[in-house]
């Protein structure tokens, strides 16, 4: 069985948040994974029972390095959204 080795997460400071739907929002942090500053965004739920906000398992944590490769990626994305007819 391989050997799993600890993970320590640190939140530094909350970024922003955006609303999905009327129950989930989507958090941006900066945060420290093992030391190491990494950016995570990660999707926010609220229950019937409680209106605070817990986080679920759905999101992505990532380093400066994979942000510089993914961001031009995001913004060629939303400029092909932008030109889309509503139902193509």
């Amino acid at each position: 069985m391989p050997h799993l080795m600890a993970v320590t997460f640190e939140d530094i400071q909350t970024i922003g948040t955006v609303e999905k739907n009327k129950r989930e929002k989507i958090q941006v942090k900066l945060v420290s994974v093992n030391g190491k500053p990494c950016l995570d965004f990660r999707i926010f739920f609220s229950t019937a029972k409680s209106e605070d906000l817990q986080p679920s398992g759905k999101g992505l944590c990532l380093t400066q390095e994979c942000m510089s490769e993914l961001l031009p990626l995001l913004e060629q994305g939303l400029a092909e959204l932008k030109n889309l007819k509503p139902g193509e």
